[in-house]
């Protein structure tokens, strides 16, 4: 298994599509303006490049970017959204079997039938994935496919890649919305101490905690956009941020390395 720290790459499906765009635009305007008091200038995240992130990549030269784009252009997608249709009337997949940051995921339902659509998520609530929600650096935003069919999908992609040696760790389904980090991150370079196994930012000041309690309470039932099919599955470095007036840093660009049509 890889170490968790060697990760070069995301592999991402980007939501921000011309139809999604509009509904995104909308609903991080009105997230922002609504949470000023509580969220610091520049911590919501970019609605341009929302995505659902699935994993890290390890893709240290240009023969391991090569050999994991031969290894997804050679994948089937029709035959593995048809497997997970049919495993989705079974129950969830078996995440245990994934490196995934954190706890594993919770499974949103078990399908009723075989369904072959394209791929299509909502976008809905908000949640703090690893603190507590009264002193929180992070929300997110579930992705929810009513279908039940992403998170096998995504399990029988992120398992080849996990077999062929490419896989980092995987991700939950769920989308961006708050990283006061970015703020605090400015100029400021991420380093990763081997001995204690964690990252850190040498001079940065300490990223904000937000008592988002309440907050989570007023969006948890909140759609950010609704029926958004699945274009495209991509592979990303990170890309290079603004400086905001206040201080504050937000992404501006997102690299694409690779991008492979989903059915």
């Amino acid at each position: 298994m890889i170490p968790y720290q060697d990760f070069t790459h995301y592999l991402s499906i980007p939501i921000a599509t011309r139809s999604s765009r509009p509904q995104l635009h909308a609903s991080f305007a009105r997230f922002e303006r609504e949470t000023a008091a509580i969220i610091p200038e520049g911590s919501v995240l970019n609605p341009d490049f929302a995505r659902i992130n699935l994993g890290r990549l390890n893709l240290r030269s240009k023969n391991r970017i090569d050999a994991l784009s031969k290894h997804l252009h050679g994948l089937d997608m029709h035959e593995m959204l048809r497997v997970a249709a049919v495993n989705a009337i079974d129950g969830p997949p078996k995440f245990s079997n994934l490196p995934y940051r954190g706890d594993a995921p919770c499974a949103f339902g078990v399908a009723t039938k075989v369904d072959i659509s394209p791929l299509k998520v909502d976008i809905s609530g908000i949640f703090s994935p690893n603190d507590s929600p009264s002193r929180t650096r992070v929300l997110r935003a579930s992705a929810i496919d009513r279908t039940h069919r992403l998170q096998h999908f995504q399990y029988i992609l992120l398992d080849s890649l996990f077999k062929a040696d490419f896989l980092a760790n995987a991700f939950h389904t769920a989308i961006g919305v708050v990283n006061t980090a970015l703020p605090t991150g400015w100029g400021h370079k991420c380093t990763f101490d081997r001995k204690t196994r964690k990252w850190s930012y040498p001079g940065r000041p300490k990223s904000h905690a937000a008592d988002a309690v309440d907050l989570i309470n007023g969006w948890k039932n909140y759609d950010w956009a609704t029926n958004i099919q699945l274009e495209n599955l991509g592979v990303y470095v990170l890309g290079s941020r603004e400086k905001l007036p206040g201080g504050g840093a937000r992404e501006k660009h997102m690299t694409e390395v690779d991008r492979i049509a989903l059915p």
